[in-house]
């Protein structure tokens, strides 16, 4: 049976940043947004990428999945590379069995853990160390095949939730489901096939996120409770300071209060892109 605590209360958080270090506690979880849209500096992001990673994005067919690819990847090397004090092209990654990036050098940056995730032009990034953790992102909308794969992936309990909805409302609560699994398989290393096995063998807390208007986000984190700190990457810019929100057990009758201000100008594309990442 797994211990999992899940935070149904949605914080609006803070996206702040000032020049301050990139401290990394082992207790806490930093969380970046990234718009990918944004081309100001698009150039000095791809430089920074590897041969295999120019390949990848070589591969897109369309030229906006291409961009956004090349930019996600971007910045996160620059991410990196604020925690590890290393070059962003100096980063070597390596890849679990379903994919799941994680840094090749690892034990040298003291278990420095990092999973990300994008949607429409909005990325999100999560950072730790010593722990495992999973983020995943969707831009809520409606789809075709969304009853298919909801009969395909989700729970018993899960499906007939949706029977019941229609309209915006199955459109979130469908992407609420999505990424609470996704992020929680990501977390662990297993891929959505053999869900219903592996989601048992998660243990730790699951949060959910809401990063800017129209997207839905979950983080998993393996372990014990943790400080949460929110960041707005800026290209160049220096480390954040973060807004903090602490996560642990559920107590449901005393639910957590954000700020709604200070929320990250992002635009939010309606497109029916695929959410398969």
């Amino acid at each position: 049976m797994r211990d999992l605590s899940f935070n149904s209360a949605v914080p609006r958080l803070n996206w702040n940043y000032s020049p301050e270090d990139y401290t990394l506690s082992g207790e806490e979880v930093h969380v970046w947004v990234a718009s990918l849209d944004d081309e100001s500096h698009a150039r000095d992001l791809a430089t920074t990428l590897s041969s295999d990673e120019k390949e990848r994005a070589a591969r897109f067919h369309f030229q906006r999945d291409r961009k956004h690819f090349v930019a996600a990847r971007g910045v996160l090397r620059a991410i990196l590379s604020g925690y590890t004090r290393t070059p962003a092209t100096s980063l070597r990654f390596g890849y679990g069995k379903n994919g799941k990036p994680h840094l090749a050098d690892a034990p040298d940056f003291d278990n420095l853990n990092f999973n990300l995730s994008h949607s429409d032009g909005l990325a999100l990034y999560a950072v730790t160390r010593n722990r495992a953790l999973g983020i995943d992102l969707e831009n809520v909308r409606s789809f075709p095949d969304m009853n298919e794969i909801a009969a395909r992936c989700f729970s018993p309990k899960e499906k007939e939730t949706l029977q019941f909805l229609d309209g915006p409302q199955k459109n979130e609560r469908f992407f609420r489901f999505w990424t609470r699994n996704e992020a929680q398989l990501k977390c662990i290393g297993e891929g959505f096939s053999d869900q219903s096995d592996a989601l048992q063998k998660f243990e730790g807390l699951i949060q959910e996120l809401e990063p800017a208007e129209g997207y839905i986000a979950t983080l998993a984190v393996c372990g014990k409770p943790f400080t949460l700190k929110t960041f707005l990457f800026r290209f160049q810019s220096r480390a954040p300071s973060p807004s903090s929100n602490h996560f642990e057990q559920q107590d449901d009758t005393k639910p957590k209060e954000e700020s709604r201000n200070n929320q990250p100008q992002l635009r939010a594309n309606k497109s029916l892109a695929s959410f398969r990442k």
